[in-house]
């Protein structure tokens, strides 16, 4: 695995209010180990006092470039991974403020993980419509389904379909000379 090396010693503090140090990596990665995270370089902001920096004329901010994006946080289903700059010069004198993130985040490995692709909801079928509640003027009949296949890793849910219906049924008008009718008298 790489190993870096201590950091060496804060440099004296430059015109443009930043001082740095550095540390060499040590120790190199060899087949295939890991490979050395963080920087190499530091940057900080301070305060110049050297007589040849006092200086009045406007001074700009100046960031550095974008280091390079992290690992992703996972290796599948949606992770993050971020990356930083740093500011390599304070403004100055009235000199123009910095513009810009010094860190941004983006989402990294959306793919499903092996073994996990993404299954839609799937309705099973309707049972059988229930008798009719009446043998004329006006009844109903019920049906209804239940979810066959529930959705997983991300697939489409079921729609707003129903799992229950009613419809009406035996809606012919009653026969009063039927042998079940009663006048009454």
């Amino acid at each position: 695995a790489c190993e870096f090396a201590d950091w060496e010693d804060w440099a004296a503090c430059d015109c443009s209010g930043n001082r740095q140090r550095s540390r060499a990596i040590a120790k190199k990665a060899k087949y295939g180990g890991k490979l050395c995270k963080g920087d190499e370089r530091m940057i900080q902001a301070c305060v110049p006092t050297s007589p040849a920096c006092q200086i009045t004329s406007p001074v700009d901010c100046k960031l550095g470039d974008w280091r390079e994006w992290s690992d992703c946080t996972k290796t599948c289903r949606g992770g993050q991974e971020d990356r930083t700059r740093q500011i390599l010069t304070q403004p100055m004198n009235g000199g123009r403020a910095c513009e810009g993130d010094l860190a941004q985040t983006r989402v990294c490995m959306e793919e499903a993980c092996p073994g996990e692709e993404p299954v839609d909801c799937k309705w099973g079928s309707w049972t059988d419509w229930s008798h009719c509640t009446a043998t004329c003027g006006g009844g109903e009949k019920h049906r209804t389904r239940v979810v066959a296949v529930a959705a997983k890793f991300g697939g489409k849910l079921c729609g707003a379909e129903t799992s229950a219906e009613a419809a009406r049924c035996a809606t012919d008008q009653c026969d009063p000379t039927a042998a079940d009718c009663k006048w009454s008298e």
